[in-house]
């Protein structure tokens, strides 16, 4: 069935989206099986590998238009950097999710708080490094607000859950994972605006609700 399932997903990317997104599944197809049957017990090769599918699904996202913003900013013809966005949001969610990986490696015997407190440290900045960039090719000013919401809800559940336990690390683990919409809303307010920014926000209120019923790590 998941054999079938990833076949499909190869056929659906190149028929909506043409050759780009065909390399992009493939590529994504590749680690998630190599994940699946031989990196997942190795912690750096395991990490490396699911934190860098979280950065082709951003890829994946945008390869419709891919080779045109490869094109464009080669040629320095394009005004909204959207090379440079596609290229910090892809970077900045490896950095996130690898760091989600490191606690998840300590999941069921609590992470040590010298490993969270490395953790958070990457993580701020993480977003100390959206906040230089995307300043420097100039966003949309608003998208600092969501980051600033992104920083806050890390600091408290970094705060409130630095104990060396099973369900503190779960804690922290869920509450990151679910942050990603906030991260993921920063880089479509820098690129739409605020308000599509905002709707991407909204989406925390079923997730959250979800988390609460599921386990999430």
């Amino acid at each position: 069935m998941a054999v079938f399932t990833l076949f499909g997903a190869n056929v659906i990317a190149i028929m909506t989206a043409g050759l780009a997104a065909l390399w992009v599944t493939v590529s994504l197809s590749a680690i998630i099986i190599a994940y699946d049957y031989v990196l997942k017990s190795n912690a750096i090769a395991g990490t490396t590998a699911m934190a860098g599918a979280r950065s082709l699904n951003v890829v994946l996202g945008a390869s419709p238009a891919l080779l045109v913003l490869l094109s464009a900013s080669q040629e320095g013809i394009i005004s909204d950097h959207g090379f440079q966005t596609l290229a910090i949001a892809t970077t900045s969610i490896f950095f996130y999710v690898a760091s989600i990986m490191v606690l998840s490696r300590t999941e069921e015997k609590g992470t040590p708080k010298t490993r969270n407190n490395v953790v958070m440290g990457v993580i701020l900045a993480t977003i100390t490094y959206i906040a230089i960039t995307g300043y420097l090719i100039g966003w949309d000013y608003w998208f600092f607000l969501n980051l600033g919401i992104l920083a806050f809800v890390v600091i408290l559940t970094f705060k409130r859950y630095n104990l060396q336990s099973s369900e503190s690390t779960q804690n922290i683990i869920r509450n990151l994972i679910l942050s990603i919409i906030i991260l993921d809303s920063v880089f479509i307010t820098a690129s739409a605006g605020i308000i599509f920014g905002s709707a991407i926000l909204l989406l925390l209120v079923p997730a959250v609700m979800l988390g609460r019923k599921m386990y999430v790590t």
